[in-house]
């Protein structure tokens, strides 16, 4: 009787084996799948983590663009400012001498200025100009530099 009882223990202790034994082998196939999706999402975040640090480089480049783009307006700027300045000079350099001489060409056409309407007004006043209206005489007379305008026609 207790040969028998020992065989029917060892018997089932081999049935709670053989299922315990299924049960650890399924859960080890869960625990292979648990791994291999962390690790997919694992390779997923690394994949993430390299596209970020593409695109952060992207937008350094753009803005590395950006700030060249910015500059080189900024020169393209200045040197059109200094063609423009040449071609108002005509060509002439910019040298203390060239300088004096073209204020001294701006004195002389403000003076030829002033004076010709200095003798258009004694033209008028002698006669020898044809019969005209004020607002004519006031063109006449008027300054090509608008700052010299300072008077009213009657």
């Amino acid at each position: 009787a207790e040969l028998r009882s020992s065989k029917r223990s060892l018997n089932s202790a081999k049935v709670r084996h053989g299922e315990l034994k299924k049960k650890v082998q399924l859960r080890e196939a869960e625990n292979d799948q648990i791994s291999e999706k962390l690790g997919m999402a694992g390779k997923e975040f690394m994949e993430l983590q390299q596209w970020r640090q593409k695109a952060k480089k992207q937008v350094q480049q753009v803005k590395d663009l950006q700030e060249g783009i910015e500059k080189e307006q900024q020169e393209s700027d200045a040197h059109i400012a200094e063609l423009r300045e040449v071609v108002e000079r005509k060509g002439r350099p910019k040298t203390a001498k060239a300088l004096e001489t073209e204020e001294a060409h701006a004195r002389r056409e403000a003076l030829d200025d002033h004076c010709g309407r200095l003798q258009i007004l004694r033209e008028y006043i002698k006669g020898s100009l044809p019969p005209m209206e004020p607002d004519e005489l006031h063109e006449l007379l008027k300054s090509r530099e608008p700052e010299e305008d300072d008077w009213k026609a009657p």
